[in-house]
């Protein structure tokens, strides 16, 4: 017998549900050297072509963490004491004030 599902809040990763009712989605994480660009995405596309919904890349030392630079789309608000590193921020995104937003992260246009 299965044990009973601890219910969740459903939360959005870009444009897929994660918790709550939302249908169990595929994840990885990478196992490039993040700071090899050309490597790392070549295996992010691998692992969306085969059906992965959520790619995960780690940024565990300096080197890797200066591979991925902050990208800021037009118009992008981001509010008092947020923290936005190694991520791409698209155009018109609010990102709110103690927000944390790391490496990798995708916040989509409008957001």
């Amino acid at each position: 017998m299965l044990a009973a599902r601890k219910p969740t809040r459903k939360i959005r990763v870009g444009d897929v549900e994660v918790g709550g009712d939302a249908p169990i989605t595929v994840q990885s994480m990478t196992t490039t050297k993040t700071h090899d660009i050309n490597a790392t995405l070549q295996q992010i596309a691998e692992l969306t072509a085969s059906g992965c919904d959520i790619v995960r890349v780690a940024c565990p030392t300096d080197k890797d963490a200066e591979a991925e630079p902050t990208i800021f789309g037009e118009h992008c608000v981001v509010g008092h004491n947020a923290h936005v590193e190694g991520a791409t921020i698209g155009d018109g995104a609010l990102i709110s004030s103690g927000s944390i937003v790391l490496n990798g992260a995708v916040i989509g246009a409008g957001a």
